[in-house]
């Protein structure tokens, strides 16, 4: 029997691998979070940028961190690491080999603000909002996916009085996915 016909087979069991554990993940956020403490996005997003970094490679995209100084929230860490993973994921998936996706981490009239900027072919302005529903995918969609990962963030930032909108790059292609919640209050 040759290797090959064992690869679809593999790929399949990827899918369902990976459709299972994003289906745990939002059972999880659902559930809600109870572990709030101070998480630094910047070691969240330089942790999500390392585990992720394979992938880019792989499609020779430029991945990278634009940083402020410290930005602190009352979140989850590991919910939060989650919400950054989808958001690098999808970015990385649509976004053409050869791109660059950048994560910017800074802190703007009292929040705290998370981007992810691709260089892929956007969204549709009418589906701007549909593809945070869960199992939604754009039609014409050729990549593989679950489409719940926009769903999990949406969820997790729900939990932390965050928002998360997504626009429409307007200089060149591209997305910009925006996470934004208040920064935490320091303890006196």
């Amino acid at each position: 029997i040759s290797k090959d016909r064992f690869i679809p087979l593999k790929d399949g069991l990827d899918r369902s691998r990976h459709l299972l554990n994003q289906l745990l993940d939002m059972v999880k956020q659902q559930a809600g979070v109870t572990n709030l403490s101070p998480v630094d996005l910047g070691a969240v997003a330089l942790n999500v940028i390392e585990d992720i970094m394979p992938i880019a490679e792989a499609k020779n995209i430029d991945l990278g961190l634009d940083k402020q100084s410290e930005v602190t929230i009352a979140a989850d860490a590991s919910a939060m690491k989650l919400l950054l993973r989808n958001a690098v994921d999808n970015a990385l998936r649509y976004s053409p080999e050869g791109s660059e996706v950048t994560v910017r981490v800074r802190s703007e009239n009292g929040n705290a603000i998370l981007e992810v900027l691709d260089n892929g072919s956007g969204i549709p302005k009418a589906e701007l909002e549909r593809v945070f529903d869960p199992f939604y995918r754009l039609p014409n969609n050729t990549q593989t996916g679950s489409g719940l990962g926009l769903a999990i963030a949406r969820s997790i930032a729900e939990q932390f009085k965050g928002t998360i909108t997504l626009r429409n790059r307007t200089s060149q292609k591209g997305l910009v996915f925006t996470y934004r919640q208040p920064l935490s209050k320091p303890k006196a």
